[in-house]
């Protein structure tokens, strides 16, 4: 089980967005799943991914991708399927991966947030695919902001992330 990029939306009401059904619908629409095949064809791992930055590019955890992955296909919550067609980066230490996918998938963008301003206590949703159940939403609070592990500081939340479910995206 891995770790998630924190994301901030760009959804702005009265409520937090763990209780906004209609921003968490849009968010999930930037999310997709990752199955990682190997040279000879057999699926052996799945995640989920993100799309960030431009059309076509998918944040996820390098984890997810690392052991002897030959092709990535991504899966959108429309059922489009895209081939992923290079590793742009990739850092082990910090358990990210970028990928670009063959075609431009027609995703909403995400952005990255601020979490300076991160509290315990403070409402988050996962979107992932736990074993393969595309886009699956989980809620949870942030029980760390600044959990230090081994010199790498990473935001420790209760929302459940479960084997699938690595690399996609928590939002606040």
């Amino acid at each position: 089980v891995g770790a998630v990029v924190l994301l901030n939306t760009v959804f702005k009401s009265h409520n937090s967005f763990s209780d906004n059904p209609a921003a968490i619908e849009t968010a999930s629409e930037s999310v997709v799943m990752l199955s990682c095949y190997d040279k000879s064809g057999e699926l052996y791992a799945s995640g989920s991914g993100f799309a960030l930055i431009e059309k076509g590019i998918i944040v996820t955890n390098y984890h997810v991708i690392e052991e002897n992955v030959y092709s990535i296909e991504v899966k959108t919550e429309t059922g489009a399927s895209y081939d992923v067609k290079s590793i742009v980066a990739m850092d082990e230490e910090n358990d990210i991966a970028i990928l670009r996918c063959a075609g431009s998938p027609n995703l909403a963008l995400l952005s990255v947030g601020d979490t300076t301003g991160l509290k315990k206590g403070e409402k988050v949703v996962a979107i992932g695919s736990p074993l393969g159940l595309q886009n699956t939403i989980s809620e949870g609070i942030v029980s760390n902001p600044k959990r230090d592990v081994e010199g790498v500081t990473y935001i420790q939340t209760n929302a459940a992330i479960s084997n699938g479910s690595s690399g996609g995206a928590l939002l606040d």
